[in-house]
């Protein structure tokens, strides 16, 4: 069970020493509620399954998202996992004000559609790797656009989609020490025009190290990410 309430949330946009242009406040609150249950068919096979419902005062109506995945132990030590799973955002406290200041139409939630296949193997007890790939399609992507008097709002466009691989190293050793390695291949584009996005990294990569520093109450460590 999960709840939120926001007691203030405000925006002020302006010159600074004059009354602002635009001021938004508002409250907010969010429930939601996730159980989930997992079948042992078989000495090798798991079932999980999944389910998410949500409400909240921006999005119209409640939203139920379901979540499946199935697991095969291939070894006492490898796993091969099929997950599918939805979700969904509303529109946040900035994307809604912008729109319901002027009378504009409320914006519907994004909606995300996902499929990935995952294997994780440990190759000794101290040293493990994950390899995935995965498709994904979001619909009703919040956009903000540029209106014919300037002012800027948003709308829900067609959507993205996207499919990538991620390649994960772990190493851990006897004192606690922990480095991380993972890199990110991905491809996102929107699905009408066949237009990549902008702001979606085609490689990522991610290195991360940490010890402990005092006992095991207080690591220290660094990351990198490109």
């Amino acid at each position: 069970l999960e709840w939120q309430r926001d007691r203030l949330q405000r925006i002020a946009l302006g010159t600074r020493g004059l009354p602002p242009d635009l001021d938004f406040a508002s409250t907010f609150e969010r429930l939601g509620v996730f159980v989930q249950d997992e079948w042992q068919l078989h000495a090798q096979h798991r079932l999980v399954l999944g389910l998410r419902w949500d409400h909240d005062r921006r999005a119209e109506g409640a939203r139920l998202n379901p979540r499946l995945a199935w697991v095969w132990q291939l070894s006492p030590e490898a796993n091969l996992k099929l997950m599918q799973g939805s979700a969904y955002r509303a529109a946040n406290f900035y994307e809604f004000s912008s729109n319901q200041a002027p009378g504009l139409p409320a914006l519907a939630a994004e909606r995300t559609r996902s499929l990935e296949l995952a294997l994780e193997h440990r190759l000794t007890p101290q040293l493990q790797y994950r390899a995935s790939v995965y498709r994904a399609r979001m619909t009703g992507l919040i956009t903000q656009v540029l209106n014919p008097d300037t002012s800027l709002s948003f709308i829900n466009s067609e959507g993205v989609h996207s499919r990538g691989l991620e390649l994960g190293l772990e190493k851990r050793w006897d004192g606690g020490a922990r480095l991380q390695m993972g890199l990110s291949l991905q491809h996102s584009r929107e699905p009408g025009s066949g237009t990549e996005l902008d702001n979606s990294p085609r490689r990522l990569f991610k290195l991360a190290y940490s010890q402990p520093f005092w006992r095991d109450d207080l690591q220290r460590g660094w990351q990198t990410q490109a």
